[in-house]
């Protein structure tokens, strides 16, 4: 996993904890690492963290990009309008999309 993919899944993290675009920002600046945020809401270290959300993102919505048109699979931020993470959307054989 890539710096930029890892600060997508502790943003997420922080946001699944309650904290808003603006905390989880400062959040992240802060501090070194989402583990202690994650034990103290969720009794779970970022590892396990990271794999169920990895497991979920393939069941998140469908969102199409306004530039290049792609479809991904996002856990979105609504209020800001845009993804915090995102897969390319995978068409299979017996999906009708």
């Amino acid at each position: 996993m890539d710096y930029l993919e890892h600060w997508e899944y502790e943003e997420l993290a922080c946001r699944v904890c309650g904290l808003d675009a603006n905390e989880t920002d400062r959040f992240l600046n802060d501090h070194a690492s989402v583990d202690e945020l994650l034990d103290d809401k969720l009794d779970i270290p970022f590892a396990i963290f990271l794999d169920i959300a990895k497991a979920l993102l393939p069941f998140t919505p469908l969102v199409r990009t306004a530039v290049s048109d792609e479809l991904f699979h996002a856990f979105i931020d609504v209020k800001d309008h845009r993804t915090i993470v995102r897969m390319p959307y995978v068409k299979h054989e017996k999906q009708a999309l």
